[in-house]
């Protein structure tokens, strides 16, 4: 069937009972499947034509039976709002070096050899003893040596390996990746390891998103579909491919000359990068691959680098705390004092103590809090309302919208403070129930509830108050997702305090780690309950902690020593077998700022 994008210029052949979802796809227009492809999300709404005839439709569930038309939403740009930050100031101490060698030092004497001259010359730059070569670098080493137009020879030198030999004409460069792989979005950083600085950086939405919103949806996929787990790895390696080649394009770079990738994500997502199936991760005993440093040489792979590269997926912790918590970790301060970390997201991990004595454990937030599983959810795109408050003078509200734009739905933050605003003013109770009887049209803004076949809904902008004439709004179904997205926190923040055996009081410090605890607004998510509230204990962004850990791992070779100490020293606890975990969860469940002392 012919499958025509007149606003993208593509045109496609597909197979008959194709889903409009795979076409999307093939595009290079992947749409939301936030429940995997199930149908009940309805994220993926798109315009279609058939035979003259234009309607809208699930693309996960519209299968094609004849030439179609399909209609992109192109206005809508996946420039998410991502926190960024590089390495600079950072210790520099690489495990991947170059090493400049004349041709002429490497001519040995009478009844000598290549490989011992070779393995000298590095010793004497590097003080490094190398290993002995690779078979197909013996051919290599041979032919560059006794080459005569070729001068100069690099040595690519990963700790005591060399893994290539080059002729060094003064175009060869020493380039590496770090990406952190979130369940929603992928970041990679370009960086020159001969100089430790960063080049440049992209994001994207994480490829895997079509099998479903969070873990436990793709773990689920990888259980019906037998090939699950191949598809989910290809999916992320076509991810990373892409913003790997656009990185080198952009700034000139051969992918040739990149020899290292460092990367970090939850264990779910190491599992499937390695190819491995999930399956054991989504049922107790909950366990895990590997907790050490897993390498992948980039000739497995179908990422554009080198291919006698390696890829490096950092240490894990335990359970579903992965090599983003690790990374995370990386950028705490090493001064003695007890800490908690919280790292918000669809799958939120929460980590207490010092360096050399940490507890972790994971809870299952849902996509909420990235604006996914909301009725009028989204990313953090042009488009998204980002903040939400009220002036009570007026009796107005305020939004803020990314890109100045028209608003379209909420994202991560936007869905926080309209919760909190709302409590704040009445119209929903700590019960996240919406005023209704006398008490609602008693209130100024009781006529904005309305009622629906979905039930409730706050009319945050009405109609004829949008340039597009839209409505956006709140329903009490979101509220809920919300409860439950909060509650998880609130019960992971208690039960691994008491755990740890200190009161709250005697935390120093909250950090907040990920690009969505960069954006909240702190007192909000403290209002209703999202955030731990302990007097006198500040709370503190780290922005995209696992993306800066990731930077560090792939420029340090000390810091590659700190996270396998921080592996060693860190225990992992299971919450959902902790005896409280019932009680706390429910009282977790109810709109309130809770003062931890």
């Amino acid at each position: 069937m012919k499958v025509t994008f007149p606003d993208i210029g593509k045109e496609l052949d597909m197979e008959p009972r194709s889903l409009v979802s795979d076409a999307c796809e093939r595009a290079g227009m992947p749409l939301d499947l936030v429940c995997g492809g199930n149908g009940t999300c309805g994220k993926c709404l798109v315009d279609i034509e058939e035979g003259g005839v234009r309607s809208t439709v699930l693309g996960c569930q519209q299968r094609i039976s004849c030439d179609m038309r399909i209609f992109a939403d192109t206005s809508q740009k996946e420039h998410q709002l991502l926190v960024t930050e590089s390495t600079d100031g950072a210790d520099f101490e690489p495990r991947l070096r170059k090493v400049s060698i004349s041709r002429s030092s490497l001519q040995a004497p009478m009844g000598g050899y290549d490989f011992e001259c070779l393995e000298q010359a590095v010793s004497l730059q590097s003080d490094v003893q190398v290993e002995p070569l690779a078979y197909d670098l013996l051919n290599k080493l041979s032919a560059l040596v006794h080459q005569s137009s070729c001068s100069q020879i690099a040595a690519i030198v990963d700790g005591a390996r060399i893994v290539d030999l080059r002729e060094d004409d003064g175009s060869t460069r020493l380039m590496g990746f770090a990406v952190d792989i979130g369940t929603t979005s992928v970041v990679a950083f370009l960086y020159d390891l001969e100089t430790g600085k960063l080049i440049d950086h992209r994001s994207s939405l994480n490829g895997q998103c079509r099998y479903g919103a969070d873990v436990i949806s793709r773990i689920e996929h990888t259980e019906r579909d037998a090939d699950g787990s191949f598809l989910e790895q290809k999916a992320i390696f076509e991810t990373i491919d892409s913003l790997a080649r656009e990185l080198c394009e952009d700034q000139g770079v051969c992918p040739t000359d990149v020899y290292e990738t460092v990367l970090c994500g939850n264990s779910t997502m190491q599992h499937l990068f390695l190819g491995v199936s999930p399956k054991p991760l989504g049922r107790s005993p909950f366990v895990g691959l590997m907790a050490h440093a897993a390498e992948v040489p980039a000739a497995r792979t179908s990422i554009a680098m080198n291919e006698r590269g390696i890829l490096r997926f950092m240490p894990l912790l335990g359970g579903f705390v992965g090599a983003d918590t690790t990374a995370c970790l990386l950028e705490l301060p090493d001064d003695g004092r007890v800490r908690m970390m919280i790292d918000l997201g669809t799958n939120c991990e929460v980590a207490i103590g010092t360096p050399e004595r940490m507890l972790v454990a994971s809870t299952a937030c849902g996509p909420a809090l990235e604006g996914a599983g909301i009725s009028m959810g989204m990313r953090a795109t042009d488009g998204a309302i980002e903040h939400v408050s009220f002036d009570e003078g007026s009796g107005t509200f305020s939004i803020k919208v990314i890109g100045d734009a028209a608003p379209v739905g909420f994202c991560g933050s936007g869905i926080i403070d309209m919760v909190a605003t709302l409590l704040d003013i009445g119209i929903i109770n700590r019960k996240g129930s919406f005023v209704k009887g006398k008490s609602r049209d008693a209130h100024p803004l009781g006529s904005r509830v309305r009622e629906s076949e979905d039930g409730r809904r706050f009319v945050l902008v009405e109609p004829d108050e949008h340039p597009d004439g839209r409505e956006i709004s709140i329903t009490l179904k979101d509220i809920r997702a919300i409860q439950l997205a909060k509650s998880a926190i609130f019960t992971g923040c208690t039960l691994i305090t008491s755990t740890y055996g200190i009161k709250p009081g005697e935390i120093e410090e909250v950090c907040l780690a990920g690009a969505f605890g960069n954006y909240i607004d702190i007192p909000h998510a403290q209002l209703i309950g999202l955030l731990p509230s302990i007097p006198d204990v500040p709370i503190r962004s780290i922005g995209n902690g696992a993306g800066l850990g990731a930077q560090h791992y792939l420029i340090s070779e000390k810091v590659r020593g700190q996270a396998d100490a921080i592996r060693r020293n860190t225990t992992h606890i299971e919450l959902a077998s902790n005896p409280e975990f019932t009680d706390v969860y429910m009282k977790g469940m109810a709109f309130e700022c809770y003062n931890m002392l």
